[in-house]
Order: C-alpha cells, then structure tokens, then sequence
C-alpha cells in the first residue's frame, strides 16, 4: 500500500455543483444546529420565577429579594409584574459565595 501522502490526487467521488451546494448546506446546518443556544423549551426550563429561584438556591423569599435588590442577582423584567431569573446567573451567584 502506497502512503496516503502519494494518494492526495486520487477521485474518491465526483459531485455536481448543485450537489456539492448541498451537501455543504447540509453540513453547515448541522454545525449550528450543534453551536446555537437553547431555545424553546429548553431555555424556559433555565428560566425561574422568584419563588424557584430562592427555592434553586436554598433561601428564603425575604433572603433571596434582599440578595436581588442588592444587586448580587439580577433579573430580567418580562412584563410589568414578572421577573425571570436566569439559571446561568443563579449559578454564577452560587461559585462567587463558593469562592469567597
């Protein structure tokens, strides 16, 4: 068997244009579908509302409204009455009180 370095020019398939369009389409569609961010479903189950939020972080509701007025957390306002938290922000609140 000859090294795959002498084998470089060697035709493995032919494709058209259009179907090597495609399959590029394809692969790339592929690839963000791999490196995109939640959405949907997904990301609303890393959303909380202030009661799961002081329940995820194990506090009261006076000790986590406290920590959000603070601004140790913060929220994002959806509507005139509602603020979400996010999981990822949670989290981060959690490894600083870790680190210090």
């Amino acid at each position: 068997m000859k090294p795959l370095s002498n084998n470089l020019n060697v035709h493995l398939f032919s494709l058209t244009i259009g179907e090597f369009v495609q399959l590029q389409k394809s692969l790339i569609s592929e690839e963000i579908k791999n490196i995109s961010p939640k959405t949907g479903e997904d990301q609303q189950k890393s959303l909380f509302n202030f009661n799961q939020a002081a329940e995820y972080l194990n506090v009261s509701k006076p000790t986590f409204s406290k920590l959000r007025k603070s601004g140790k957390i913060k929220g994002m306002k959806v509507s005139e009455n509602r603020i979400l938290f996010s999981k990822v922000d949670l989290d981060m609140y959690l490894q600083n009180c870790r680190e210090n």
